[in-house]
């Protein structure tokens, strides 16, 4: 092999065997529209919030400007159905080495805690 050559020819097989494909069996259901009409964010105390209650109003405030809010239970369903799968990308980069394992649970932890968020907002 020349100095020219790439020593890399392809792509990764053994990474690629870690990857499902995607099939869709049936027809997309119609995209919900964006919702612009004022929604009722909860007003958090100001004094004596625990960390997972600070995350809570820090997460809300994010979908408050995008016009939602983890207190509609469509949204937080989808939040958690997303969180769902960062953990899945998460235990993936452990198994392949990318994340050691301390680095994992600390962060497996955290994602936890943002789970906690919908319920913290009733």
């Amino acid at each position: 092999m020349s100095a020219a050559e790439p020593t890399h020819s392809g792509p990764d097989h053994a990474l690629m065997a870690t990857v499902t494909p995607i099939v869709r069996t049936a027809a997309r259901p119609p995209r919900r529209e964006k919702r612009r009409e004022a929604l009722r964010v909860p007003q958090q105390p100001t004094s004596d919030l625990t960390p997972h209650e600070k995350l809570a109003a820090t997460v809300e405030d994010l979908f408050a400007k995008h016009g939602r809010s983890l207190t509609d239970q469509e949204t937080a369903e989808d939040f958690l159905i997303t969180l769902q799968a960062v953990r899945i990308m998460l235990r993936g980069a452990r198994e392949q080495g990318l994340v050691g394992e301390e680095a994992y649970k600390d962060l497996d932890v955290m994602l936890e805690g943002m789970m906690t968020a919908p319920g913290l907002l009733v």
